[in-house]
């Protein structure tokens, strides 16, 4: 019991260590919508959306630089998304260790939780930014921002390295859990291929 708990504090650092990832790409052009008296939030920012299919971020922050507001804004959201994930991560990891005995393997609980690990870091890099609300704050300016990571796409990248670990696959493929993410990977598949659309003539 004491090596599953070292590894979900291994999953669990390795969740907030990875959810300050740079924003990278090329620098858009930002504009500040002038506002005066009271801010107006946006209502997103308020009631996030829920959905089954990913997991949704929403942030804000100020600074008297607009990129780097909308830089903090991004970094917080990416937290938020990760406490998400921590939490499915964890819960996903209790139950695939109790059916499958894992505490009392600490080679295969390792692999396990370098796995999740990885997981965890692929996810964060892919999370992607939705909505964004830019407007001067006083002598500054403040922006809130919305990001979101698809569910299916983790899931279908958990599946794959575990698979990729022969003795991790044989022992978790006869647990309900493993049962129960295949069957939502094959989902995922199925309706990302419906998604491409066909060339034209």
């Amino acid at each position: 019991m004491r090596s599953f708990r070292v590894g979900l504090v291994i999953v669990v650092g390795a969740v907030l260590l990875l959810s300050f990832p740079g924003c990278g790409g090329s620098k858009k052009k930002l504009k500040a919508t002038p506002t005066s008296g009271k801010l107006k939030v946006p209502e997103w920012y308020v009631d996030p959306p829920e959905d089954d299919d990913r997991l949704v971020g929403v942030a804000t922050a100020d600074s008297l630089d607009l990129q780097t507001a909308v830089d903090k804004a991004k970094q917080d959201a990416r937290v938020d998304i990760a406490r998400q994930l921590d939490l499915r991560v964890t819960g996903m990891s209790k139950r695939f260790v109790e059916e499958t005995g894992l505490a009392e393997d600490a080679e295969l609980l390792g692999m396990f939780t370098q796995v999740s690990r990885s997981i965890v870091s692929d996810s964060l890099t892919g999370s992607r930014l939705v909505k964004e609300d830019l407007a001067r704050s006083g002598s500054g300016y403040r922006a809130y921002v919305m990001m979101d990571m698809p569910i299916g796409e983790a899931n279908a990248r958990f599946v794959e390295k575990i698979r990729a670990q022969q003795r991790l696959y044989t022992r978790f493929r006869a647990s309900e859990s493993f049962e129960e993410l295949d069957r939502m990977v094959q989902e995922y598949e199925q309706w990302k291929q419906q998604q491409v659309v066909p060339p034209g003539p």
